[in-house]
């Protein structure tokens, strides 16, 4: 099975590869980003699986980290803090530089153009 991230108002995949793929990035940037996901487990609800944060987090990471890899989306209110935050990170995620930069780019699309990503 494949996950795909999509803009909703273009159609253009900003994000493609396996559930197991998406985990180990998302937990190579937990990781990297130093996010201890134990406190904000406990804030966690089905509005925000899926995307609804009625204030983005002071680590913008959250969004993506506490996400439902199905049938959620990003806003733009969180698109483009973590863009910045996954791209503060960039140097440091070797493998995943290429699939990284197309996701950043796609983030920022998304943000400045008031687009919004959905989870396929």
């Amino acid at each position: 099975m494949s996950l795909s991230i999509v803009n909703t108002t273009t159609g253009d995949e900003v994000w493609s590869s396996s559930y197991a793929e998406f985990h180990t990035f998302c937990d190579a940037l937990r990781i990297l980003g130093a996010v201890q996901l134990g406190d904000y487990m406990k804030m966690m609800d089905y509005a925000k699986s899926r995307g609804l944060w009625e204030i983005t987090p002071d680590e913008p990471l959250l969004v993506l980290l506490l996400h439902s890899d199905s049938n959620g989306y990003i806003f733009p209110e969180q698109a483009g803090v973590l863009a910045e935050r996954i791209d503060g990170l960039m140097h440091l995620l070797q493998m995943w530089q290429e699939d990284a930069s197309v996701f950043v780019d796609g983030l920022r699309f998304a943000h400045a153009y008031e687009q919004i990503l959905k989870f396929t």
